[in-house]
């Protein structure tokens, strides 16, 4: 039987938290990224990006380490499935068309992964996939353009954290409205049946 909250978080606050933790574990991770090499760089952005997740859902999920678990792997799947995908775009396909759908199938690998657990705690988790779709769609392509426009201003180090910063607030800023709705559509009652 699924778990469900008793007093599921419904305020601004989830919001602003989850916010703040994508930006602030996305800054740590370029960190990460800048000591690990091939696979190894993107579990461990996982693992750090997963862990401030949890974090922040202390108070929300009970599954916190099957959190951070599923987004080791379902951003493992997503960025191998990207590598295998985007090796057959022809190379006239635009910057920006392939951040779109690289940032498609991460999320979508990565929600994928986040819903199982999500699915234990919320109602209509199902939700969570294209949120974390559309969120990291939308993330990836803006990332890439402001690390675009920085890095003839800045130094590598610098617009890392300008892009990584950007990445953290859409994707935190659209996510996590929309964990907000979830949690207030699992604090509402289910309407009685006819």
């Amino acid at each position: 039987m699924p778990f469900q909250q008793q007093q599921p978080p419904a305020s601004w606050s989830l919001w602003l938290w989850w916010v703040t933790t994508s930006v602030a574990s996305g800054l740590l991770g370029i960190t990460v990224l800048r000591l690990a090499t091939g696979v190894t760089d993107w579990l461990l952005f996982g693992l750090v990006y997963g862990a401030a997740q949890a974090w922040c859902l202390r108070r929300c999920i009970p599954h916190r380490m099957g959190w951070i678990v599923a987004s080791i792997i379902g951003g493992a799947i997503g960025v191998l499935a990207n590598l295998w995908l985007l090796a057959f775009l022809p190379p006239t396909v635009p910057l920006f068309a392939r951040n779109l759908l690289d940032g498609s199938i991460r999320g979508l690998s990565l929600g994928l992964a986040q819903w199982f657990i999500l699915r234990l705690t919320l109602r209509q988790s199902g939700w969570w996939l294209p949120a974390s779709a559309i969120a990291m769609a939308l993330a990836l392509p803006l990332a890439v353009q402001a690390n675009q426009f920085w890095s003839s201003t800045i130094s590598e180090q610098g617009d890392g954290i300008v892009a990584w910063g950007v990445f953290g607030l859409v994707y935190g800023s659209i996510s996590g409205a929309a964990l907000l709705a979830l949690f207030r559509a699992a604090a509402t009652p289910p309407a009685p049946s006819p």
